[in-house]
């Protein structure tokens, strides 16, 4: 019994450690003498706590290709989460329990959030490289790629809508004039209606897709070079800091929520500079997961709670999402072990198409199955309509995914790489 108590003893102990070597190493990573050692992504691991005493091992570059499920796994979350919301009075009729939730599913806009920290974190790890030189010829790849990555899925899911309200008409079912102006199609086909004042129309919940798109044409491109050319803690402090301050400062929408290009540009940068924490963190999993479950109690306390200040949730929601990406990015981490599990790696995987369709899901079974009739029947009733709303948002989804996302992006992945291999090489005749 003595060595059971003195085992869980140390267990805070062993925690605090790690954070306290964590702390000592990023501080040393980013030192002149941490610079020398490794001057872009190099591992050290600091045996004492003064980073004056580190002994570094080998240096263990970032594997670029490396596989990371578990941010798939969380992209599945992100999605269900928004959509959560938007089917929140057909989720409470269908599942009444649900309504025990409704405190986490009533800020489903914080998906889009996640959304867009985990696109920042990812693209780092993926085109970082690629992006710090920084000439027109690789920008030119980079937008090829991303373009290839977002638009034809888009375009689909877009002709899809226009489809639906031209057989709504055509049947003569009413529908919102406001919701689908045909003087809005060129900003939505040209993904720049979140650019000014916000388009929610026809495929609404894309305004996001036309913020993600500047954000790779403008934000992670320059972002991500500021970050790996100055001093990174400099630039985390600078993102976490005048980034999430700048989502309250400038003057929201009338719906309450920060302009879209000022959350996608500050959480692409918060991105981008967790991301320069990762190679650090690999070497404290226990931190990483001590780090997850305080996040994670943190922002149910503060569904349940909102902070009483200006702003509110947006002074925590999205520093503590941040956070949890970056813990989650831990393969060892045993608590992110059900975000790599098969089921759920796929549905992260075609969260996009999922995200896209939703909303034509939504417009058809408004009128085709509408939760609402169903209200006093027997449970076992509304559970397999639940069942049928659920295969009426995966299976669209899944369809474009494998017929139209998938193909086209490596078809024009292709296309661009072999572009950029016709062309000659710099400083060579033409």
């Amino acid at each position: 019994m003595l060595t059971i108590r003195r085992r869980h003893a140390k267990q805070p102990q062993l925690l605090s450690s790690d954070l306290a070597r964590f702390l000592s190493l990023l501080i040393y990573e980013h030192s002149e003498e941490g610079r020398k050692f490794h001057p872009e992504v190099g591992v050290s691991v600091c045996e004492s706590l003064n980073p004056t005493k580190c002994v570094a091992n080998q240096p263990t570059p970032l594997n670029r290709s490396e596989n990371l499920p578990a941010l798939t796994g969380i992209r599945a979350f992100a999605a269900f989460w928004v959509i959560a919301l938007h089917f929140s009075s057909d989720l409470f009729v269908l599942a009444p329990a649900l309504r025990h939730l409704d405190f986490v599913i009533a800020q489903g806009n914080f998906g889009v959030d996640l959304f867009f920290i985990l696109s920042g974190f990812i693209l780092a790890h993926v085109h970082g490289p690629q992006v710090q030189k920084l000439s027109l010829r690789e920008y030119g790849e980079f937008i090829g790629k991303r373009f290839a990555r977002i638009y034809p899925a888009y375009f689909v899911a877009m002709l899809g809508m226009i489809f639906l309200v031209l057989a709504a008409d055509f049947r003569g079912i009413s529908r919102s004039s406001d919701m689908y102006p045909v003087a809005n199609l060129p900003f939505e086909f040209m993904l720049i209606q979140a650019w000014g004042p916000i388009m929610l129309s026809w495929n609404y919940p894309a305004w996001s897709v036309s913020a993600e798109w500047f954000a790779y044409l403008v934000v992670f491109p320059a972002g991500y070079w500021m970050l790996f050319h100055v001093s990174q803690v400099k630039w985390i402090l600078i993102a976490y800091t005048a980034g999430f301050f700048a989502l309250l400062a400038i003057l929201p929408r009338t719906d309450g929520l920060p302009h879209g290009l000022v959350r996608v540009s500050c959480e692409f940068l918060a991105g981008c500079a967790l991301y320069g924490l990762r190679d650090p963190f690999l070497k404290f999993p226990k931190l990483a997961a001590g780090l997850l479950v305080a996040n994670m109690i943190l922002l149910f306390m503060a569904f349940l709670h909102p902070i009483p200040l200006p702003g509110g949730l947006w002074l925590i929601v999205p520093a503590c999402l941040g956070v949890i990406v970056l813990a989650v990015s831990v393969p060892e981490n045993r608590l992110t072990r059900i975000l790599c599990l098969g089921p759920v790696v796929y549905l992260g995987s075609i969260s996009y198409s999922l995200y896209l369709t939703h909303a034509l899901s939504q417009r058809v079974l408004k009128v085709l199955l509408p939760a609402q009739q169903f209200e006093t029947s027997p449970p076992w009733v509304r559970l397999s309509v639940l069942a049928l709303y659920l295969v009426a948002l995966i299976a669209p989804a899944a369809v474009l995914y494998h017929l139209v996302e998938e193909p086209a992006r490596r078809f024009l992945r292709r296309v661009v790489v072999r572009k950029k291999s016709l062309q000659p090489p710099k400083g060579s005749c033409k």
